[in-house]
């Protein structure tokens, strides 16, 4: 990442804040990358990787969401190289009511080209992070739900 990207955009016609995931997943990786040599962790299995991966990216994704007391869209810029990013990402997205866009343009691109692209919920169950909650417990991560729960500005994010 040579320039600085922007990292959200309110749109002020639509009420809703765009969150570029890219910059925040940068963030995620560098901390993940410090601890694992920190901690001499390169005997990790596969699934402990996956798991403390997922851990930094929740912390990013609940600091984007404390910025602002704004709803949340976010937007992630899918890259192949980043394979295991995008999987655990769309892991926790699924899990997730709020809305998020993947696509293969950059974030101010797809800002200028906003209107163009469809912002409907896939789920049309009541909102609830239940599931979010379930996710959270099934992969060890329940210390990161105080952070959720504990934070307005992060629920209010996160609605649909």
């Amino acid at each position: 990442m040579s320039k600085r990207e922007q990292r959200s955009y309110y749109d002020t016609i639509n009420n809703v804040e765009y969150v570029n995931l890219v910059p925040f997943m940068v963030d995620s990786c560098q901390d993940y990358n410090y601890y694992i040599s920190e901690n001499d962790l390169n005997t990790l299995t596969k699934r402990e990787k996956n798991q403390l991966g997922t851990h930094f990216m929740l912390i990013h994704i609940i600091n984007a969401c404390k910025s602002s007391a704004y709803k949340k869209c976010f937007y992630y810029q899918e890259d192949p190289k980043y394979a295991v990013e995008n999987m655990l990402l769309k892991r926790i997205f699924n899990a997730l009511p709020t809305k998020v866009i993947y696509g293969e343009d950059e974030f101010e691109m797809f800002i200028k080209e906003r209107d163009y692209y469809v912002l409907q919920n896939t789920d049309n169950c009541p909102v609830s992070f239940m599931k979010f909650r379930k996710f959270l417990k099934k992969t060890g991560l329940t210390k990161i739900e105080k952070d959720f729960l504990d934070n307005h500005y992060v629920k209010l994010s996160l609605l649909p």
